[in-house]
């Protein structure tokens, strides 16, 4: 194990922080959710109509030609201004009105997309109308999917704010609005929306699928609503797709074929979108003889080289941890292409997850702990930092969180100066490191809240920073709770946790033996890797203020400790291979 070990320390270098390249930050691939559900649309001409630009954002990404219908005159003044600035000369805006005078062309699908129903609420004569102008448009076997709210629909906001100014439809009138275009056999699927209003999620024949925070009131209401039978009727909103003429496969129905090479049918039963722009699909097959799959599908090439990561680090743990670590991590089975979309295959791994403080989350989270302290016993290297390890293992972080976060650059070059003055020449621990330990991606039995799995390792750091992920995930179970992640952090970085989370620390201290003045250092490094390795979204003004607080509180941190002086002498070796296979009990 120790020759294992070295092995990881040697190659380290080849395991850089990936950051999203410069030339990608502006303009990432852009991902509504509903793409999977048609046909290819790589080369296509596609005819659209949206609530505010995004669909046309997806469609000019991949399609040879757009055409935009727009209400009336200003909305497509306002969406050609839009069009003109991102320089597509392969979009077109016109007004539905003088749709007349636009050159004829056949077009091989129609997507409405307007979840908001604002859209529609413009047109005169609303759905009707605008598919009896669109129908000349489109050729023999052209697709065409219609997402709009439901009628029936029940959300939060529905509920508060009822449908002021916008259009909705039951699902009834979807299909026979599609079989008037000359389809066949229409398919309706049921969705659910983030709080951006976007698809966050398509709910299969089969209805929804509980796989998060059992236990809960409003996931048994959940399971209610948008059940096989129910879902149509009460989801927020709906897709309806079809083909004029034969039905066609979508792309999801595509990735399902591909899975079943191997003899079994499968069948997609939970159809997920991310924020982070790719699609997470759950496939059932139809015998005992074969394992669910679970698909990741995205254009993101940041998201692609994550993947990429992800399946050399679990190729190498599955290598070298004990069978009874390694049965906790998915295997990355197979991967493929699909219309310019990467298909990850990766083993469906049982149990369930939890994004709320659910019955039970506190033995979760010890039971998480367990197989922290496991994972680093057999990982754990100890060498010395001197300049070529720090600027392989630590100085790359700094790096990625000033190109991420530029506007606190000064301060985050000023603790790496601190940082480095206090380790450099002093003995450090490597251990493999999650890179997102939360409870949102451990798999546990919601009967014995026993781990069943550890998923989403795309940030897996092989020779990564101890206390990291014990960090992560006493984080974000306080963010279950409502609190921001700085202010999460903040109560990390001082210490003003409560009793519970100082017990389950401690212990991971004690565990690790850890010397006690490594600590502030490895708890500054926590808002440097979390902003220089996780999150790379925008800042608003105030978050900006509070992070440049933050990143200075870790500098007064630094200052206020002694210099680890003695570290060599109060560290042990690393453990033993026969120590490190022991079993989680």
């Amino acid at each position: 194990m120790a020759s294992s070990a070295r092995s990881l320390t040697a190659s380290s270098t080849a395991q850089p922080v990936i950051s999203q390249p410069a030339e990608l930050r502006n303009a990432p691939p852009w991902q509504e959710g509903w793409e999977l559900l048609v046909g290819p649309l790589g080369g296509r001409s596609v005819v659209c109509l949206d609530d505010g630009g995004p669909a046309v954002t997806a469609l000019a990404q991949r399609c040879a030609r757009v055409r935009v219908l727009a209400a009336d005159g200003r909305s497509a003044d306002e969406l050609a201004q839009r069009v003109r600035a991102h320089g597509w000369t392969h979009v077109e805006v016109i007004a539905l009105d003088d749709l007349h005078r636009a050159a004829p062309i056949a077009f091989d699908g129609l997507v409405v997309s307007d979840l908001s129903g604002r859209a529609l609420a413009k047109v005169h004569g609303g759905l009707g109308r605008l598919l009896t102008h669109a129908r000349p448009l489109l050729r023999d076997g052209a697709f065409v999917l219609l997402a709009t709210p439901n009628r029936f629909g029940l959300s939060r906001e529905r509920l508060t704010r009822g449908l002021r100014g916008a259009s909705a439809w039951p699902w009834f009138t979807l299909a026979s609005q599609l079989r008037r275009l000359g389809v066949r056999a229409p398919r309706v699927h049921p969705l659910l929306l983030n709080e951006y209003a976007g698809i966050s999620e398509a709910i299969a024949s089969t209805g929804y699928l509980p796989t998060k925070n059992q236990g809960l009131t409003r996931e048994r209401i959940k399971q209610w609503l948008w059940g096989p039978r129910a879902a149509r009727w009460f989801a927020p909103a709906l897709a309806a797709v079809g083909w004029i003429g034969d039905p066609q496969p979508g792309l999801i129905d595509a990735v399902a074929l591909t899975l079943q090479a191997g003899g079994s049918q499968f069948q997609w039963v939970q159809y997920l979108v991310l924020l982070s722009g790719k699609v997470i699909a759950t496939f059932r097959p139809d015998s005992d003889h074969e394992a669910s799959r679970v698909v990741v599908i995205t254009r993101d090439p940041l998201a692609v080289a994550r993947r990429v990561q992800e399946a050399e680090s679990l190729r190498r743990l599955h290598a070298l941890l004990p069978a009874h670590l390694g049965v906790l991590l998915p295997r990355v089975l197979d991967r493929f292409k699909l219309d310019g979309n990467d298909c990850f295959v990766l083993q469906h791994m049982r149990g369930v997850t939890a994004d709320a403080p659910v019955p039970g989350l506190q033995r979760v989270t010890r039971t998480a702990q367990r197989f922290l302290l496991a994972l680093h016993e057999v990982t754990c290297v100890k060498r010395v930092m001197d300049d070529e390890a720090w600027e392989t293992s630590l100085q790359p972080i700094f790096d990625s969180a000033v190109l991420r976060n530029p506007q606190a650059a000064p301060a985050l070059r000023r603790l790496a100066q601190h940082m480095r003055e206090h380790v450099l020449g002093h003995v450090w621990l490597d251990v493999c490191s999650h890179g997102d330990f939360k409870i949102e991606n451990v798999m546990y039995d919601p009967q014995t809240c026993e781990i069943t799995g550890v998923i989403d390792w795309e940030h897996a750091m092989l020779c990564g920073l101890p206390y990291i992920d014990m960090a992560y995930l006493l984080t974000y179970n306080r963010m279950l709770t409502g609190e921001s992640w700085l202010q999460a952090a903040r109560a990390l970085l001082t210490g003003r946790l409560g009793p519970n989370e100082l017990a389950v620390e401690a212990e991971y201290w004690r565990a690790t033996r850890l010397p006690e003045r490594l600590v502030p250092v490895l708890r500054a490094l926590v808002v440097v890797h979390h902003i220089g390795c996780r999150w790379h979204g925008p800042w608003s003004v105030l978050a900006t203020a509070e992070l440049n607080a933050l990143i200075e509180s870790c500098i007064e941190l630094l200052v206020r400790s002694p210099a680890p002086a003695a570290l060599a002498s109060v560290l042990p070796a690393a453990p033993s291979p026969r120590a490190a296979a022991r079993p989680l009990t």
